[in-house]
């Protein structure tokens, strides 16, 4: 187990509500695990913890006791009853039955009514691929959902974990308390340890799956096998606090390996005997940023750190072989075809939220030892995030634009991931203020991609707007990976509106999705300074000027354009667009230093070769 998750285990461990855990249909195909089978529990302990800390936000308050609670807080039990699961240390299967019971003294108040959630009945939630918890009352009616569950057998095959689990308010919840905004809402997050009391193996057919068959396995990336980890689902986003007028929020986030290769997923500082390359603990990260659409214009608000994944729990697998469970550490690799999940709880973990500078973005690696986490360098962890620290913060008075619609996007950075476009998605949300909290409820589906897209789709033909991706080539592609990855990959969209006068507005958003030495220069080509107007570059120590009555260009000396990040140039012209090309330069003196883009220019003729720079060539 990560040493983080063990620190999480130690603070967690809940106090008595009845669980009645019915039947998950999980197991979706065949696969070979040396350990699996029906696993018994008669008790445990468990922990919840209820975040009153943003709870007051909305005007809810949590009490344990007589005690009303102002920060978060852990309540502990030890659980009596049987349960039964079929799975292994790598691979959950489903609840096979059994019934456990714990009793607590919590309750929730609102504006001077008080619910109390002294006795709960749990039970298995519909969704058989995505495995959940109803918590119930006498009566029947569901309060909580346990979501987004961590489902392990522990190391020695004494223990069975239900981990990380966000604990969701149901409508049923909202309308007993009087408040329908708190449905949807994250109230904390849970943890369930059952002690195994027998085991009884469960046959298991192995069948030929072609290049995903268990035999010669493992397929490491290094090796040539491909990775392609696919963001598959945001399917919530919480508000976490404010501090300063600065309001904190994070996604949940699913995903799948699309992929023949098998993905090390091993937590920062641990090892994993069966992975042989340096640094041993690679795993993937998971960043996130918010986006405003407004008055024709794309922005990012904001963006947060990088959070370090650990423990996969390998749902709804093609194949799980035996030798994911070599050491102590399961949950250390994703295998094909298997999904995963982390809720918004998890991705709000101080000892999990690191900065993204540390990151190496276009290869996905990290080095642990002196890093944030390891500040006096002896290879362990000692050092975590505080609350808003390397975080998604942005300022309230940003969420409030009229007209305005808001998006949230998500990406995994995977060591060697052949397809980064299908490892980022977003969903359209829409903040409220609720007291004074928020809400961010969803307005769309999930959509794959960039969220550039939103803005001016990726092969859009329509006369006025523009989209194209380009990536930087590695100086060393013969290297394999992660070595000979290329250097990143940007996009260059652009939208042009005609004014009621006749000219043009141009507006560019230039995205560095992970090029790491980033991005501090944007030409454009065929501009004279004596026939633009309403010139507008990006905050943060960037300026625009116009080069030898040709060229205008954006630049900044000490304020790079880093990966993850999105930049806005406008201008106004005289001239109808055409098609040209923008050069984007990267910082340093390693070749190559700028790139040719295609996008749409002003259509200034008198201009069209000034320096032959309008070519890819130049």
């Amino acid at each position: 187990m990560p040493k983080h998750a063990r620190a999480l285990s130690d603070r967690y461990l809940l106090r008595p509500i009845g669980l009645l855990f019915g039947t998950l249909s999980m197991l979706s195909a065949p696969l070979l695990a040396a350990d699996f089978g029906e696993y018994r529990s008669d008790g445990g302990r468990i922990a919840l913890e209820l975040r009153a800390d943003y709870l007051k936000d909305f005007g809810v308050e949590v009490r344990a006791g007589m005690q009303v609670l102002g920060e978060r807080h852990l309540h502990h039990s030890r659980l009596r009853g049987e349960f039964r699961a079929h799975l292994s240390s790598a691979r959950f299967g489903r609840f096979s039955g059994g019934r456990l019971y714990f009793t607590s003294d919590l309750s929730l108040g609102y504006d001077g009514a008080w619910l109390s959630l002294e006795e709960l009945t749990l039970s298995a939630g519909a969704d058989t691929r995505r495995p959940s918890i109803a918590a119930a009352v006498a009566g029947g009616d569901v309060l909580l959902e346990l979501t987004h569950l961590h489902t392990n057998l522990a190391p020695e095959g004494r223990e069975l974990v239900i981990d990380h689990a966000d604990v969701v308010a149901t409508p049923a919840l909202a309308r007993r308390i009087g408040y329908p905004a708190l449905a949807g809402q994250v109230l904390g997050s849970a943890r369930l340890v059952l002690d195994v009391a027998d085991f009884e193996p469960v046959e298991q057919v192995l069948t030929s799956r072609g290049a995903a068959a268990c035999e010669g396995r493992p397929y490491w990336p290094q090796d040539g096998h491909r990775a392609d980890i696919a963001l598959t689902g945001i399917d919530g986003v919480q508000y976490q606090g404010r501090d300063s007028g600065r309001v904190k929020l994070a996604p949940s986030a699913w995903l799948k390996n699309l992929g023949e290769a098998d993905v090390p997923w091993i937590a920062k500082f641990e090892e994993n005997a069966v992975y042989p390359y340096a640094p041993n603990d690679q795993h993937p990260y998971l960043v996130w940023s918010l986006y405003r659409l407004h008055e024709g214009r794309i922005e990012q608000l904001g963006v947060s750190g990088a959070k370090h994944a650990f423990n996969t729990v390998n749902l709804n697998c093609d194949l799980i072989c035996d030798y994911f469970e070599v050491n102590s550490n399961n949950g250390d690799v994703l295998g094909p075809g298997c999904e995963d999940v982390y809720g918004a709880s998890t991705n709000d973990m101080n000892s999990a939220m690191g900065p993204r500078g540390e990151i190496v973005a276009s290869q996905g690696g990290f080095s642990s030892t002196n890093s944030f986490f390891d500040q006096n360098g002896d290879g362990m962890q000692d050092h975590d995030s505080g609350e808003y620290e390397n975080r998604l913060l942005v300022d309230e008075s940003e969420l409030s634009n009229q007209g305005a619609r808001y998006f949230i996007d998500a990406w995994y950075l995977v060591q060697c991931d052949a397809d980064i476009s299908n490892s980022m998605g977003y969903v359209e949300i829409d903040p409220q203020m609720v007291g004074d909290g928020w809400t961010f409820d969803l307005l769309s589906s999930f959509e794959q991609g960039s969220a550039i897209n939103l803005w001016v789709y990726e092969g859009s033909e329509q006369s006025l707007e523009h989209h194209e991706r380009f990536e930087v080539a590695s100086s060393t592609p013969d290297a394999g990976c992660p070595e000979g990855m290329p250097q990143g990959h940007a996009r260059l969209a652009v939208r042009v509106e005609q004014l009621s006068d006749d000219r043009y507005v141009y507006r560019y958003a230039l995205v560095n999705h992970d090029i790491d030495r980033g991005i501090n220069r944007f030409v454009l080509p065929g501009v004279d300074g004596s026939r633009i107007d309403g010139l507008a570059s990006p905050e943060g120590g960037w300026s625009s000027s116009v080069v030898d009555s040709c060229r205008l260009q954006f630049q900044t000396s000490d304020e790079a354009l880093d990966w993850g990040q999105v930049r806005n140039f406008e201008l106004i012209s005289d001239f109808a667009p055409r098609s040209g090309h923008a050069r984007i330069h990267l910082v340093g003196p390693s070749p190559p230093q700028s790139v040719a883009v295609e996008t749409l220019v002003p259509d200034d003729q008198s201009l069209l070769f000034c320096d032959r720079f309008d070519s890819p060539a130049n």
